[in-house]
C-alpha cells in the first residue's frame, strides 16, 4: 500500500513541477507583450500628441506666431 501512496505522490509531484515550469514559461511570455504592448502604445501616444490638442498643435506647426 506504501508503494503505490509513494508512485502517486511521485507522480504528483512531477505534474506540478510541469505546471509549475509551464506557469513560468506563461509569466515570461506575458511580460514579454506587456513590454511591447506599453512601447506600442508610447508610440501611439507620441504620434497622435497633436490631436489631443489641435490649437497648440497648429501653433507649433505655424512656429507660435
Amino acid at each position: 500500500m506504501d508503494e503505490i501512496m509513494d508512485a502517486k505522490q511521485d507522480q504528483i509531484l512531477e505534474q506540478l513541477k510541469t505546471l509549475s515550469h509551464k506557469i513560468d514559461r506563461v509569466e515570461s511570455k506575458v511580460d514579454e507583450l506587456y513590454t511591447k504592448l506599453n512601447k506600442h502604445i508610447g508610440f501611439i501616444d507620441e504620434t497622435y500628441e497633436g490631436l489631443k490638442n489641435p490649437i497648440l498643435a497648429a501653433k507649433r506647426f505655424l512656429g507660435k506666431r
